[in-house]
């Protein structure tokens, strides 16, 4: 992180999880896309960013359980107006035998900066129990695979102190 913001190029090492041009509808009473919007982008980006470790949307109906995102962190860095282009990244921050801690972030392409980070912890949730459990050996495979890849970016920004992920953490 430098001056308290992501940094542009290392963002840029991350795939594009969408993209997007700020709308009409997007816009508040102050003439910038609503906080329910960025809310809205960085919260749909953060469970597609997953699907490479099997926990998009179609992890719930095959494993009979679910992310519960049960703490957020969001950091709004400068404006994105009407027209504006932007994409969308997630980095995997943590992940361990029951959860994940990603960050989003939503990137002004013209600008070539980062407009907005949601930071969560995802936790495994039996939908029988309504209980945290472990995931599936098949996916903690993935998310051993997603660990050693995000581990050889390079990325100065530091996270959110109040947010830990339980369980037997897998190195990032």
């Amino acid at each position: 992180m430098r001056g308290g913001r992501p940094v542009d190029d290392e963002v840029l090492r991350l795939p594009v999880v969408d993209r997007g041009v700020v709308g009409t509808a997007d816009i508040d009473f102050n003439d910038h896309m609503n906080v329910n919007v960025y809310l809205r982008i960085l919260t749909t980006t953060t469970i597609r960013g997953l699907e490479y470790c099997g926990l998009g949307y179609d992890y719930a109906p095959r494993h009979q359980c679910g992310l519960f995102s049960v703490d957020h962190h969001a950091r709004y860095l400068s404006e994105l107006r009407l027209g504006a282009e932007y994409t969308t990244h997630v980095r995997l921050v943590e992940a361990s035998s029951c959860g994940v801690r990603t960050v989003a972030m939503l990137r002004d392409v013209k600008r070539q900066r980062i407009a907005c980070t949601l930071e969560s912890l995802l936790l495994n949730v039996d939908h029988g129990t309504r209980k945290v459990t472990p995931f599936s050996p098949g996916i903690i495979e993935r998310l051993n695979e997603a660990a050693r890849a995000a581990s050889e970016l390079e990325w100065t920004t530091k996270g959110c102190d109040s947010i830990a992920v339980p369980g037997t953490l897998i190195a990032v």
